[in-house]
């Protein structure tokens, strides 16, 4: 499964960092349904964070959990109905 977390920041919130790194490396995750007993589901899900935010997420030196792109902007323009590619952007950003 692949989910995108839109605009998602956890910068600075360390209870909500620790919980996204829980869940990006365990094989199991916890699901909850209403007035239900909570089960252990296999984890399969692929997250992406993409976000206009320079810190939203906190990156400690040596975590392998996260690969990080910065794009520039105006890699695309509106030509008409349609994006047009400009240049390619994007540059891999180290975690330390």
């Amino acid at each position: 499964m692949f989910v995108n977390l839109d605009e998602a920041t956890f910068g600075g919130y360390k209870q909500a960092n620790q919980i996204l790194k829980n869940f990006n490396t365990e094989p199991k995750a916890m699901l909850t349904e209403r007035f239900k007993d909570s089960i252990g589901i296999n984890n399969y899900v692929n997250l992406v964070i993409t976000t206009n935010e320079d810190f939203p997420v906190e990156i400690t030196e040596n975590d392998r959990r996260y690969f990080v792109l910065q794009c520039s902007q105006g890699i695309y323009v509106r030509r008409r109905d349609r994006l047009v590619p400009v240049a390619t952007g994007i540059k891999h950003i180290p975690a330390h």
